[in-house]
């Protein structure tokens, strides 16, 4: 069966006047990817301070409404671990945010302010219009700007230009070129970052889609910003940000519970406990045990892993995320610390055992998921895990 694709920009053509007419729709699929890559150079107060390269990557669900409109729910992972020539290691996860917003086959979409990503909505925004190459249009898309993990959020006015058919990377491509402003003083959003006086900046971004499936392929965006803070300070964002898409097979998530089972063996559930929640299939080792307050695997339990491994790496396509947890004893920085620690030597002991170092994020949740009470010696003993997520990516 095909493969669905992830956004699908519908095209309808026709001859006008020799020129064909071209009508775009945005139609997501049932589930779809979405990865940001920005590399940006920072200055803060006029002195330069080095690059930024940090990845988004949202996982998408889509159910479509009976007035047309399409509810979209998912997760976005942020993380800053990208090396200076684009490769990937091992990434650790610093943020884990939920979405929901209505889309429109025009790219509007309307989100709750409570929700902070996707950091840029409604665009691109169609309208209903047909366009010939040369045309341009004009559409309000909404900006988010997160810092001190308060959202500040504003309008931006973009005009687009439709460039017509080219070629990219040898296929047929429809060519956009868009371009919008970001202009923001204090006050503007009465809900935002109090600390922050004003942003101004250009953003010029060139889409790319498909011609013969609508799929969109890229999205280029070169940026600067100034952000300008009440305490006098200023920070300067120059550099680019790419957006892929990619659609998703969905995860048959008891069949894959089931061939895991088979290859790990039945037994091995004392160790193991296998479960699904929204994010994909999460393997809990309950009875992998650290040298108390260390990151550092006791040697008989390393057979285990041999074990995760060789199932592991039977699954193609997939992301594994792996969660380091502790129980509620110390403060909070200790635990997200050991558990950070403690999720990375899992991750390094599966990359000796085969499995690509790209294939993994991680993140140290602490003890902030309890499974048990912290006040016994049993529950506390619950709440030291680590949980491998096979996410639905």
């Amino acid at each position: 069966m095909k493969k669905l694709l992830a956004i699908v920009i519908f095209i309808s053509l026709f001859s006008l006047y020799g020129q064909s007419e071209v009508f775009f729709s945005v139609l997501p699929d049932t589930q779809y990817r979405i990865i940001e890559r920005s590399d940006y150079r920072i200055r803060v107060n006029g002195e330069y301070k080095g690059h930024v390269y940090n990845e988004n990557r949202g996982i998408l669900k889509v159910q479509r409404e009976d007035n047309g409109s399409f509810s979209v729910n998912g997760t976005f992972y942020v993380f800053e671990e990208l090396t200076k020539d684009g490769s990937r290691r091992a990434s650790k996860v610093d943020e884990i945010n939920r979405t929901s917003f209505s889309l429109y086959s025009s790219g509007e979409m309307i989100i709750d302010k409570s929700f902070s990503y996707p950091l840029l909505r409604s665009f691109p925004n169609y309208g209903s219009e047909a366009f010939v190459k040369g045309d341009k249009w004009r559409a309000f898309s909404e900006k988010v700007v997160l810092q001190n993990n308060t959202v500040t959020m504003f309008p931006t006015y973009c005009e687009y230009t439709y460039d017509g058919i080219g070629t990219y990377n040898g296929i047929d491509v429809h060519k956009i070129r868009a371009k919008y402003a970001v202009r923001y003083n204090l006050g503007d959003d009465p809900e935002g970052n109090e600390a922050l006086k004003n942003i101004s900046g250009t953003h010029d971004v060139s889409i790319i889609l498909e011609v013969e499936t609508g799929r969109p392929i890229l999205f280029r965006d070169n940026m600067r910003e100034m952000h300008s803070f009440t305490n006098g300070g200023t920070l300067e964002k120059t550099g680019f940000t790419l957006t892929f898409f990619k659609g998703i097979t969905g995860m048959e998530k008891g069949q894959l519970a089931d061939r895991l089972l088979d290859d790990l063996g039945r037994d091995i559930l004392d160790e193991v406990d296998i479960s699904e929640s929204d994010e994909g299939l999460v393997l809990s080792l309950n009875q992998l045990h650290f040298v108390p307050d260390q990151a550092v695997i006791l040697d008989e339990d390393k057979s285990l892993l041999d074990s995760i491994a060789q199932a592991l790496k039977k699954i193609e396509g997939r992301t594994f995320f792996v969660k380091g947890h502790t129980a509620d004893i110390g403060t909070s920085e200790s635990q997200i610390e050991l558990s950070l620690q403690r999720a990375f030597v899992v991750v390094g002991e599966l990359v000796k055992r085969g499995i690509p170092e790209d294939r993994f994020l991680y993140a140290g949740m602490g003890g902030t998921q309890a499974l048990a009470t912290n006040e016994t010696e049993e529950g506390r003993a619950q709440n030291r895990r680590v949980e491998i997520v096979i996410l639905e990516d």
